[in-house]
């Protein structure tokens, strides 16, 4: 099946489900939409805090991307993407985002209790697809 194809698919979808007010679905369809319209695959890493996660994703790009050591320091859900520029954003709640200089300044924004949902890291790679 083509991008087309299902973006039109789901594009459907969304229209079904705005019908019921359920915010939360129609949150997660675009989010999907998103994906397959930029052609975004995804890999998720799921496991206890300090088993290795991001030492493990840092090792299969070959970059230093997430910080790890021994502490837990990925406390927020990490999307990792490959862009032509690097940069991090917060995604916050009711789809509010901030430019971010550094992980740092997520750590921050935790401490100060801003409801982050996720963090988006772009990174350059010659070795990877954008998205």
């Amino acid at each position: 099946m083509s991008n087309t194809e299902q973006l039109d698919i789901l594009y459907k979808l969304k229209k079904e489900v705005e019908k019921s007010k359920n915010g939360r679905l129609v949150h997660i369809i675009n989010q999907v939409i998103k994906k397959v319209f930029l052609e975004q695959y995804t890999a998720t890493f799921v496991g206890h805090f300090s088993a290795g996660k991001s030492t493990l994703i840092n090792l299969l790009l070959e970059e230093s991307i997430l910080p790890s050591s021994p502490v837990p320091t990925t406390s927020n859900t990490a999307i990792v993407s490959v862009a032509d520029q690097p940069g991090i954003i917060a995604n916050l709640s009711n789809q509010q985002y901030t430019l971010l200089n550094n992980y740092d300044d997520v750590k921050k924004m935790n401490r100060e209790n801003f409801d982050v949902e996720s963090v988006e890291i772009k990174f350059p790679s010659g070795k990877f697809r954008k998205g």
